[in-house]
């Protein structure tokens, strides 16, 4: 029998918190199929990039398997200068093509399978592992119990846009943000305590992958500058070792943001820009209220862990001994408000976003403010408020699992003032008995497990089980030898800052520039022919533009140009798309909207 004082159950107890987590990550984690807009940017950049060699979008754009509508719009909505409005940065491409570039070569044609679905999951997985064990780190840097920090770190995680974005929806930067802002903190803590060089490396690695991973969070370095002014003036520091430190980190830096410069180069003729256009932050009129408090993707409805792990920050500060950590946290007290004014940008909502989604970065400012709270709890206290945590992130999940994404809605009947899209979704069917939705949502959300279907049975749940078994055990095993293995710590910097140092040898000696098709892609959109006998294109680019001209035929209403057109498409089984399927397009109202409107 096993009872607490037990030897066996001692040794039960001591993977107490591996098996938790190995049953969590079996039962959320899932193989995100291809699909959205951002997604087809971020995939589209790797697969252009390692199978063309270029960074000529188009054909990979249509290749994803997104909607007619979606293909059309990212071919069709181009800059001035004719380039393809690309927003997205180039450091989901630089991580992921580090160990998926041999399964796409393996099958160029056809560059968005399921291997590729398979190994991109795996890798998300082991993201989010390493993001856990980074914050649960940094907690203990600051004293917390080992508790304490495995629940904080748990929740900032489960209780946040990390809950969709590292399990069920991992082709975007979410996850990574929230990786590199981790190892950012604490690299700096590590440095502060050694002074080694590696850790100021690994600091200026950290921030230039921040910045080519969402180019906004630059200034999330911010958060570092209080505790290092504290740090150096305390401490007497030489000025030559630091200054010797300081450079190398900056020239660390400036070599990886280089890799996001000459991608704008490349594709948009320009080294600065903001893709997005000017006007992507209104500085003037920011939407805080909306952003905190809608029941349409607002923070405290949807994350509230979050905003009580960003509340209970000013309590950590106050109990932390040390001035170095007390500094630290001020930066994040800072650096929090910043971040959020810059996201109540005109869309604040995020689109089609799982809550305040463009807070995923500061999933560990989240956990040091609840290890704050969870610290000053009573065993039973912390473990109430951590079920009502996850249990209102099943809630959550639940509803955005049937895309009902207006809580007011979804609880009163009513939509939320702040809701700019009321129009669309207010017809929709789910709204129309919202609870019976939400129990299917639940339903599927707890039995969907990591394999390589969407609802695995029989040999499928073992492989899923092993699947994780793997990576949780792996990543732990790993990160354990990691902090002991000061050989380990420096090949794992060193070979990290060889593939950047590739992928921007790659970028700079094999991807040509996009200057020269640009233009004549502006001259597609108006309506020309390109003549392949002429000249040579980039791979796909002629089926691209065959495929423009014929949904512009068909919305002129010249269909036997337009069906003429799309017999000149090589292998449109590859693109997922047949002329009827055009012509259906063109025949919808709101499409024609669409189509009017860029072309």
């Amino acid at each position: 029998m096993l009872f607490k004082g037990s030897g066996t159950w001692r040794r039960i107890s001591r993977y107490k918190w591996f098996l938790l987590g190995f049953c969590l990550l079996f039962k959320f984690s899932h193989i995100q199929r291809y699909h959205g807009w951002d997604e087809a940017f971020y995939l589209s950049q790797m697969t252009s990039a390692v199978i063309d060699h270029d960074l000529v979008l188009q054909n990979d754009l249509l290749k994803h398997p997104n909607l007619m509508r979606e293909k059309f719009r990212a071919v069709a909505i181009v800059m001035p200068s004719g380039a393809v409005q690309n927003g997205f940065a180039v450091g989901f491409a630089a991580v992921h093509s580090a160990y998926c570039s041999h399964v796409l070569l393996k099958d160029p044609s056809h560059p968005f399978g399921s291997r590729l679905q398979l190994v991109i999951a795996l890798g998300a997985m082991c993201l989010l592992v390493f993001t856990f064990l980074l914050i649960r780190r940094i907690l203990r840097e600051y004293a917390y119990s080992i508790t304490v920090a495995n629940l904080s770190a748990g929740l900032a995680i489960a209780g946040g846009p990390l809950a969709l974005y590292g399990t069920r929806s991992f082709y975007n930067t979410h996850i990574l943000s929230a990786f590199w802002m981790s190892a950012l903190i604490l690299s700096f803590l590590l440095w502060r305590k050694s002074g080694r060089i590696l850790w100021a490396v690994t600091g200026g690695l950290c921030t230039g992958m921040l910045g080519i991973t969402r180019w906004q969070d630059i200034i999330l370095v911010g958060v570092l500058l209080p505790a290092l002014g504290t740090h150096l003036t305390r401490n007497r520091i030489p000025a030559c070792r630091f200054a010797i430190q300081a450079s190398t980190a900056a020239a660390v830096f400036a070599a990886i943001v280089l890799i996001q410069l000459t991608a704008w180069h490349i594709q948009f003729g320009k080294w600065l820009l903001i893709p997005q256009g000017s006007g992507y932050v209104q500085w003037s009129r920011p939407n805080v209220i909306p952003f905190l408090f809608s029941g349409y993707h607002g923070l405290i409805p949807w994350a509230p862990a979050t905003a009580l792990g960003f509340i209970g920050l000013f309590k950590t500060r106050r109990d932390s001994g040390d001035i170095v950590l007390k500094r630290l946290t001020d930066g994040l007290l800072l650096i929090v408000p910043v971040v959020i004014y810059i996201c109540c940008c005109p869309d604040w909502w995020g689109g089609a976003s799982y809550g305040p989604r463009r807070l995923s970065s500061l999933a560990p400012a989240a956990a040091l403010g609840l290890a704050g709270i969870l610290g000053s709890l009573k065993p039973a206290a912390r473990m109430l408020l951590t079920a009502a945590v996850v249990g209102w992130a099943l809630f959550t999940l639940s509803a955005i699992y049937f895309q009902l994404d207006d809580l007011t809605m979804l609880l009163t009947g009513r939509p939320d003032p702040f809701n700019e899209e009321v129009e669309n979704i207010s017809v929709q069917d789910p709204w129309k008995d919202p609870w019976r939705y939400w129990r299917i949502g639940f339903h599927n959300l707890v039995h969907e497990q990591f394999a390589e279907v969407d609802r695995p049975h029989g040999f499928e749940r073992w492989t899923g089980a092993g699947m994780v078994l793997a990576v949780l055990a792996g990543c732990t095993l790993f990160f354990r030898c990691l902090r002991r293995s000061r050989i380990l710590q420096r090949w794992i910097v060193v070979l990290i800052c060889l593939w950047l140092s590739g992928v921007l040898a790659w970028l700079v000696f094999v991807i040509p520039s996009n200057d020269e098709w640009n233009g004549e892609w502006l001259s597609v959109i108006k309506g020309a022919i390109p003549d392949p006998s002429r000249r040579e294109y980039p791979p796909g680019y002629t089926d691209a533009a065959r495929f423009i001209l014929s949904v512009r035929s068909a919305y002129l209403g010249n269909t036997v140009e337009a069906v003429d057109l799309f017999a000149g498409i090589d292998r449109p089984e590859l693109y997922d798309m047949d002329v009827e399927s055009i012509l259906q397009f063109v025949e919808t109202d709101t499409h024609r909207d669409l189509i009017r409107m860029w072309l």
